[in-house]
Formats: structure tokens, C-alpha cells, sequence
């Protein structure tokens, strides 16, 4: 297994064996005489203007084509760019498909901007002989529709009779205007006798700018169909059909492998928009996804419980407004009071999101954290505290240390020092009682007064009308613990549920309400992962009350980190900072790790506190960079189950 790179400066007569050796084409590469099964090759920044078929002897393992934007193995970051407009920008360009797969299989293509032509064609064709085992990973997607234009897609993949195509779609970026029934993703599956099948196509992480998104159709008159295709943890911008199967079922088939929606943000562009487009009930199958705007929601779609398309869901992302300037953060990222974190199913989740950011990351919900000083059944009381008169209620707070740990209630009232709950505490805190209280999405546990088979009943809670509907009720205790309902509505006292218990509680259990699906962590919901293709990050405040030196310090809650970019020149750099994480949390232990560093041609390097909790430690790395440069110092905190409290003071580059 070889590696190859392909560069601006090289010649297809060379070798392509090293960076000063390079290839000049993708053409040479994808060629009978360039790669082959199994290997690597890294692609030097910089527009390479080329319409190409993939000629080379199919792979039978992982064959990877990779831009190098970081310059780890050219010196210069930057775009690396596939184009059909094969003159200049401002020329039309070839009305044929930019890159043709041609039944060839497990190639992966990463960090690469497609730019597909304005007429007839898609970017990337894979509708000849089914390619199977194809993988695009963090690439962009350009593709703009000519006056001409009848078919014309980002991607285009068909796929034969019972063939199961494994492909992964995931971190991309999509840009495509699109004519009536096509669409950024157009995916036909082929019918015939035999069994139905699953494709297994994966769509995730993913920004879609586009009329229609992902388009799922059926080929041929047989009654076994494919199926299969799964959408998860994407952002979709603007839209008529957003995600749209076409057909009914043929001649008594079923839809064994339907496409499933999940995690996913939607902003439709007007109220004819409609997100969720089927031929037949049971083609497609959505929930956990946030719908903003629009009239009629889906065609032939059943609701899905946990998704919320009401406009009650207050979605926020950070759009580089001037507020903004100076915040590093992705235009999909969620900002603090967006509702779409730890909206999904964390369950189906993908382990990293658009960014390359592990899921999920970034807590930034936490807002005070003390010890009662005393409470009632329902109150809990702080004196050492001003809290703001009513503007905690609807957060949440958690007992996390002492009596009653792990109990989480919402607030209905509060003035100062004093928070008034939604019930009644399963154990009334005291004085060794600490509590954390958060913001965003909502939980509370409590007893139970009585239950039916499909209700429950806690005759000392003051909710309000529906506000629990789509979340879990869980038992937590006494009869009937670990059985759990989903809640399609409630009133001032009783929760009701889509399904009946398998075991009814009663008057011994204890219940809890929390979102999404998965193992409860006392129902702090922000543990789940955030609905759309980014997570939160670079949560870090600054605050005073803990430091080492000087006035201010800054904080971290739960699983979170915050980047900085810091000029660095050749030749050793020290970089250090102090660290230092409370008793409550756990897991690996906070971390400085040096990132983006390829253009200075060094490795990712990463310092571990080695000490234990309430100390200040210095944590450092040296590094040698080859040149000058920037790189990014991450400082993360690692608690598993989202508690603790991490601070970082004194930075220091020497």
C-alpha cells in the first residue's frame, strides 16, 4: 500500500511518490497507471480544473484521496478544490458530470470542494454499475443550475437490485439549486424479485443550501424495493420538499427499509415548503428533529413524538453577526439559548459532528451552583445568594452532592435566595445539599400519587399544560421501576402516555421526566446530543471566584473545551497554563492539546493534570515547529456524565 500526492507544481510523468515528485492531475490519479486498492493520497492545495472518470482497477479496501489543508505534507494550507469550470471562473463551464465513479468501489474522498457545472450532469455520478463502499467526508458540494439544466445534483447514486452500497456522506457542505423533483442527494433504488434490501446509505453532520435535499426514488416495476437510507444530525437551509421518496408501494411490497429521518434542523423558506415529502405512509420515518416555519409539515409522514414543528423551539445558531466578530465558532454551531441542544437522540448520534467535534461537547447551560441553607417539600433556599427575582423560572436544578442527590426539579418561582419547584422533592434537601442550576432544556423527577395504565399522577406538581409532551417518563423506583412512557401530554397534575406502562406504578414509585432516549443521568438533558449537523463549543467564561493569579479566571462546565489561536515561531516553544477541576468531576482528567499545527509541520501534541481535584497544576507542552505559524491550544475538560467544574488560569508561551 503506497502513498501518492498530487500537486499544482508536479507533471503525471512523474513518479508521484513524494511532495517533490507529485502528480499534476486527479486524472493521472483515478487513472489504470495511478492509485491503487488500498492506498493513500494527499492532494496539494489549490484549484485543479478537471472533468474526469475513474478508470483505475476497483479497490477491494479503503483507498483514500485526501486534501492536504493543513500543509502537513506541502507546507501550504489552504482550499483544494475539484472544478468543472475548466477555463476560468466567469466561463461556462462542461454541461457533463465533474467526477464519474464508474462502478468503482471503497474510495474515500476527504476535505475536497467539488464545483459541479451549470448544466446537465451531477457533480459526482455514480449512476452506472452500483459503486459500493464510498465514503465523503468533510467536503463541500457546488453545484448551480443552468438555464438548460434537467438533471442536476451534487451527488447522483444509483443503486442495483439487493445490492447493499455502504456509503457515507458525512461533515459535508451542501450548495445546489436544483430543477422540480431533483435534489442535492438524488438516490434511485432499484426494484426486482427477490427480497427487499437495505442500501445503507448514510447521511450525516451535514449543511444542506438547497430546494430540495435528499431525494429517495425507485426504479423499474417489481415488488421488492431498497430502503435504507438514513438521515441523521443534518442542518437544512431554505427548501420546497426537503426530504422527499416518490412512489407508492408496488404490487403488495412493504417497506421493510424505510428512510429514516433523525436529529435534524429544518428552516423551510416559505409555508408551501414541506420537510418531510412520501409517497405512502411508511416509506419514511422521522422524530427528534426541529422544524421551523412552514404551513404543512409532511405528506404521508406520521408525526414524530419528540419533534417539535409549533415554533415553541427558540432555535439560535451563530450566524457571524457583528456580535459575533470575534466569537470562533462555525455558522451551524448552536449558540447557549439555542433549543436544539440536547433536543436528539443521542443514542443514533453520530461520535463527531461538522466540525470534527465529538458529541456532545460544550455544556454551557450551567449558571449557579451553592448549598441550600434550608428548604420545604417544595422550595430550596440559599441566603448566601441574589438570585435575579424571576428570571430562573423554567431552569432547572439539580441536587448533585448530599441528601438528595440526584434529584432534579424545574423551577416555577423564585425571588431572592429562594426557588420555588414544580413538586414536591422526593427527599427534602439540607444544609449538606448542593445544587447546580441550568438553563435550556427542562427535567424533573418526583413521587408518584397514583397511575393508570396509561397516566400518571403527581397531585403535588404545578405543571403547565403540554409542557412535558414528547419527553420520558421514567420510573426510578419502587413498583414498576426501569418502565418508562413517552408523553403526549399533560395537565396540572397527570402525565399521559403515547403507550400504556407495562407495569402501572403507584403510591411507592418515583418517577422522572427527561428528554430523548438512551441511559437517564438523573435528567440533565444537555447530556444528550444537539438536533442539527454542530455541536456547541468554545463555552468557556470568564469568572472570578476561583484563580491563581490576578482577578479573573476562566471556566469550563462538564464535557466542554475552548480553542485559541496563538502565533508560534521555529525553533522550541514552551506553552503552559495552570489547571485546576472541582470534586465533583470525573473521568480523564483536564487536558492542553496543541492542534492545527501541520502548516508548522508538527504533530498534534497533548498535556494531561496529573493531580488530583481543588489543585492548581501546571500542565505544558514544548513544541518545535519548523517555520512560523499558527496553531490552536485547546483547553478541554473531559468529565464524563457532564458534572464538575474545570478553571484555567496563566497562560504563558515561552
Amino acid at each position: 500500500m503506497a502513498t501518492y500526492y498530487i500537486s499544482k507544481k508536479g507533471s503525471d510523468a512523474n513518479n508521484g511518490t513524494s511532495p517533490n515528485t507529485a502528480w499534476l492531475t486527479f486524472t493521472k490519479l483515478l487513472n489504470s497507471t495511478g492509485i491503487s486498492s488500498g492506498d493513500t493520497a494527499y492532494i496539494e492545495p489549490g484549484i485543479y480544473r478537471e472533468v474526469l472518470t475513474v478508470n483505475m482497477t476497483s479497490a477491494t479496501v479503503e483507498t483514500q484521496i485526501i486534501g492536504d489543508i493543513e500543509g502537513r505534507y506541502f507546507g501550504t494550507s489552504g482550499d483544494i478544490i475539484l472544478s468543472a469550470y475548466l477555463l476560468n471562473d466567469e466561463t461556462l463551464p462542461s454541461s457533463t458530470s465533474l467526477l464519474t465513479l464508474n462502478g468503482r468501489d471503497f474510495l474515500t474522498f476527504k476535505n475536497i470542494t467539488f464545483i459541479g457545472g451549470s448544466a446537465t450532469g451531477a457533480t459526482i455520478n455514480a449512476s452506472t454499475t452500483t459503486s459500493t463502499n464510498i465514503n465523503f467526508l468533510n467536503c463541500s458540494f457546488l453545484t448551480l443550475m443552468g438555464t438548460t439544466a434537467t438533471t442536476n445534483n451534487n451527488i447522483y447514486i444509483v443503486v442495483g437490485f439487493e445490492v447493499q452500497a455502504n456509503w457515507t456522506i458525512n461533515g459535508c457542505t451542501f450548495l445546489c439549486s436544483t430543477p422540480a423533483n431533483w435534489a442535492a442527494i438524488y438516490i434511485i433504488l432499484t426494484t426486482g424479485s427477490g427480497s427487499n434490501y437495505n442500501a445503507n446509505i448514510k447521511i450525516t453532520n451535514c449543511a444542506f443550501f438547497a430546494p430540495t435535499a435528499v431525494f429517495t426514488n425507485s426504479s423499474g416495476t417489481s415488488a421488492q424495493e431498497g430502503g435504507g437510507v438514513y438521515i441523521y444530525n443534518c442542518t437544512f437551509f431554505g427548501g420546497v420538499n426537503t426530504i422527499q421518496t416518490i412512489g407508492t408501494r408496488i404490487g403488495g411490497s412493504t417497506f421493510t427499509n424505510p428512510v429514516y429521518i433523525k436529529n435534524c434542523l429544518i428552516f423551510n423558506r416559505h409555508n408551501s415548503s414541506i420537510p418531510f415529502v412520501a409517497g405512502e405512509l411508511g416509506a419514511m420515518i422521522e422524530d427528534y428533529n426541529i422544524v421551523a416555519g412552514g404551513n404543512t409539515i409532511r405528506t404521508n409522514v406520521r408525526i414524530g413524538p419528540n419533534t417539535v414543528s409549533n415554533g415553541s423551539s427558540f432555535i439560535m445558531l451563530n450566524l457571524f453577526s457583528p456580535s459575533y466578530r470575534n466569537n470562533n465558532k462555525s455558522i451551524f454551531s448552536p449558540t447557549s439559548v439555542s433549543a436544539n441542544i440536547g433536543a436528539a437522540d443521542r443514542t443514533i448520534s453520530p461520535l463527531n459532528d461538522i466540525n470534527c467535534l465529538s458529541r456532545p461537547k460544550g455544556n454551557p447551560n450551567f449558571l449557579f451552583s451553592g448549598y441550600a441553607t434550608s428548604s420545604t417539600a417544595t422550595s430550596l433556599s440559599d441566603n448566601t445568594k441574589v438570585f435575579p427575582s424571576g428570571n430562573l423560572v423554567g431552569y432547572t436544578i439539580q441536587i448533585v452532592d448530599g441528601l438528595g442527590n440526584g434529584q432534579t426539579k424545574t423551577i416555577n418561582e423564585n425571588h431572592t435566595g429562594q426557588l420555588f419547584v414544580d413538586g414536591n422533592w422526593l427527599t427534602n434537601p439540607n444544609t449538606t445539599s448542593k445544587y447546580y442550576i441550568y438553563n435550556g432544556l427542562i427535567s424533573s423527577s418526583g413521587p408518584v400519587s397514583s397511575a393508570t395504565n396509561t397516566t400518571l399522577t403527581d397531585s403535588n406538581a404545578k405543571w403547565k399544560t403540554d409542557f412535558w409532551r414528547g419527553y420520558t417518563c421514567k420510573i426510578i423506583s419502587g413498583t414498576s421501576s426501569g418502565n418508562s412512557i413517552m408523553v403526549s401530554g399533560n395537565n396540572l397534575t397527570i402525565l399521559t402516555g403515547f403507550m400504556a406502562w407495562t407495569a402501572n406504578p403507584n403510591s411507592t414509585s418515583a418517577y422522572e421526566l427527561s428528554w430523548g432516549s438512551g441511559i437517564s443521568n438523573s435528567g440533565i438533558n444537555y447530556l444528550h446530543a444537539t438536533c442539527g449537523c454542530a455541536e456547541v463549543y468554545n463555552t468557556a467564561i470568564q469568572q472570578s471566584g476561583n484563580t491563581i493569579s490576578g482577578t479573573s479566571a476562566i471556566q469550563l462546565f462538564g464535557s466542554a473545551f475552548h480553542d485559541f489561536n496563538i502565533p508560534v515561531t521555529g525553533g522550541s516553544n514552551n506553552i503552559s497554563i495552570m489547571g485546576y477541576y472541582d470534586s465533583l468531576y470525573s473521568g480523564t482528567k483536564p487536558q492542553l492539546s496543541i492542534t492545527n499545527c501541520g502548516n508548522v509541520g508538527i504533530d498534534e501534541i497533548t498535556g494531561i493534570m496529573t493531580v488530583g481535584p481543588n489543585i492548581w497544576e501546571q500542565i505544558s507542552v514544548n513544541i518545535i515547529p519548523s517555520g512560523n505559524g499558527i496553531i490552536t491550544a485547546r483547553l478541554l475538560a473531559n468529565s464524563t456524565g457532564a458534572m464538575g467544574i474545570t478553571y484555567f488560569d496563566s497562560f504563558a508561551i515561552s
